[in-house]
Formats: structure tokens, C-alpha cells, sequence
């Protein structure tokens, strides 16, 4: 009698053990769940936030290759102050070997042409590295005109500083009482 009192004995404590460990077991089951929730979540979250990065990276260099463009507010902007007052003979300077330069310069150029304005062809042969704006060299005595000229292409967000320019360093120089506007190429910030 003893030993099946001793079985039960042992039986009831071994059940009492197991009950708590089912218990504990759930509970960890349980928090290992709420565990790999939470991990899953944040994993989730760590992808979309490098695809995010991947994709501006990618945006960003995209834009670095594209050329410079003007807006049609700003080809429309810059037309409308340029035809309020006709200026000197004006001629744009792209660098040499810069197909994206002297595509800006055109570009520009065009709409100087629409205004009215005097414009020569397109000079290619400037060694100047302008990184993103455009600077302007003159001839003769047309410096208020520059100034002008300057604030007007800033204004309508066409970055132009006043840079020293050698003149050796344009090429020819045909044209007498002349603003030279020398494009540089495309630069970082653009």
C-alpha cells in the first residue's frame, strides 16, 4: 500500500511539475511568438527603408546624367524681362567638347533671340570650368548692361556669378561692346 501511496505521491508531483511547465512552455511560446512578431515587424521596416535609400540614390544619379533644362516658367519669366529692354550684342560660350554646355547655352540663347535681342552664334571652344552657373565676360563699355543681364538670369534661377575670365581662354573674341555669357558645365548642385 505504501508504494502505491508513494506512486500517487510521486505521480501527483510529477503532474504538478508538468502542469507548470505546459504553463511556462505556453508563456514562452507565447512571448517567442510576440518575439518574432516584433522582429518581423522591424525587419519589414529596415527593407522598405533601404529600398527608400536605393531609390533616392538611384533618382540622384539619374538626375546627375539628365541635362540641364529651364522650366517653361522660367523660359517665360526670363523672356518677359528681357523684352522690357533690348541690350548689346550677346554671345553665348559653351566649353569645348561639351555637348550638354552647349546645349544649355542654346537653350538660353533661344530665348534671347525670342526677346528680340541680338545673339551670335554659339562660340565651343571656352577651357573655363564653371561647375553649374554661367559667368560673363564683356567687351567694351557695356557693364551696366552685364549687370543687367546677370540679375535678370539669377532672378528666374539661372545661376550666374561674376567670375574672371581670361580672354584667351573663350576662344576668339569677334565681337567689340559684346557681353560673352560663358556656360560652365553641369554641376554638383544642379
Amino acid at each position: 500500500m505504501f508504494d502505491i501511496w508513494n506512486n500517487l505521491n510521486f505521480l501527483s508531483k510529477l503532474s504538478s511539475i508538468v502542469s507548470v511547465l505546459a504553463i511556462t512552455l505556453v508563456f514562452l511560446g507565447g512571448f517567442l511568438q510576440l518575439s518574432k512578431f516584433t522582429i518581423d515587424h522591424r525587419l519589414h521596416s529596415l527593407r522598405e527603408q533601404v529600398q527608400f535609400a536605393k531609390d533616392k540614390q538611384y533618382q540622384n544619379k539619374i538626375a546627375q546624367l539628365e541635362p540641364r533644362k529651364l522650366s517653361i516658367e522660367q523660359k517665360k519669366l526670363l523672356k518677359d524681362k528681357l523684352s522690357l529692354k533690348k541690350g548689346p550684342t550677346i554671345v553665348f560660350v559653351s566649353r569645348l567638347m561639351d555637348g550638354e554646355s552647349l546645349d544649355f547655352a542654346n537653350m538660353i540663347a533661344s530665348i534671347f533671340l525670342e526677346a528680340g535681342w541680338d545673339v551670335k552664334p554659339t562660340i565651343r571652344t571656352s577651357i573655363n570650368d564653371f561647375p553649374g552657373f554661367l559667368s560673363l565676360f564683356i567687351t567694351g563699355n557695356v557693364d551696366s548692361e552685364a549687370l543687367n543681364i546677370s540679375k535678370m538670369l539669377n532672378d528666374v534661377n539661372i545661376l550666374c556669378r561674376n567670375e574672371p575670365i581670361e580672354a584667351g581662354s573663350i576662344g576668339s573674341i569677334p565681337y567689340e561692346n559684346s557681353i560673352y555669357i560663358v556656360v560652365g558645365r553641369k554641376g554638383a548642385q544642379e
